[in-house]
């Protein structure tokens, strides 16, 4: 099966180029991609004024459906239209999970006890009676910094998986021959050839199929 990529992740201002503007396309784009409207999506895909269907598509995105694009276009459309992966979420600092692991009742309770056995301590006793609520106080925090570090350390394993699983690789077609990239570096208007059990590396157009 071959796949024609429609949208990256993001556009850029398109500078003086053959080309078609970002701005322009992704509006033209957005015309086929609406959300839960299959049917003025396909009307608009074969609309002639707007797509034209898949070789209007091809005509649009400046590709050749049997070829693919130019490698030498590879860096420009990249610039101009973005890469195909999504921006990951900013993670949390190490000091941010240590502040949240105050949100456990438990030790909310055992932070308010120690505040009252410092209390009633240092008034009952103000040379030794502060030692119990401070017992309670360095439980609290070798608890919350031992917590925070786990999640931090979860965290980061959660990241660096998630990076693998999405690091595979897919086979493009340029200058009419493929080529093996990984998912990240497929740009706007690439021919993806798709085999089965391969994951839809980006959003596109079936343009050929085999036993579909």
């Amino acid at each position: 099966e071959r796949y024609m990529c429609t949208e990256a992740a993001s556009t850029m201002a398109s500078p003086n180029t053959s080309l078609p503007d970002s701005g322009q396309l992704k509006d033209t784009i957005a015309k086929i991609n609406e959300p839960q409207s299959r049917e003025n999506n396909l009307k608009h895909f074969k609309d002639s004024s707007i797509i034209g269907g898949t070789a209007g598509l091809a005509k649009l995105l400046c590709t050749n459906i049997d070829k693919g694009i130019s490698t030498d276009e590879v860096s420009q459309r990249r610039e101009l239209y973005g890469c195909n992966s999504l921006p990951s979420s900013p993670r949390k600092t190490w000091f941010q999970l240590f502040v949240d692991t105050f949100d456990d009742d438990t030790l909310q309770i055992l932070i308010v006890a120690a505040v009252v056995s410092l209390a009633v301590g240092i008034y009952d006793d103000p040379t030794t009676g502060y030692v119990e609520g401070l017992a309670i106080l360095a439980a609290v925090l070798v608890v919350s910094v031992v917590t925070a570090c786990n999640d931090y350390q979860k965290e980061t394993q959660f990241r660096e998986l998630s990076k693998a699983n999405d690091e595979v690789d897919n086979i493009v077609i340029r200058n009419g021959k493929p080529f093996k990239i990984p998912v990240s570096e497929i740009v706007l208007g690439d021919i993806v050839h798709i085999e089965a059990g391969d994951s839809i590396p980006c959003d596109g157009i079936l343009v050929r199929a085999d036993s579909l």
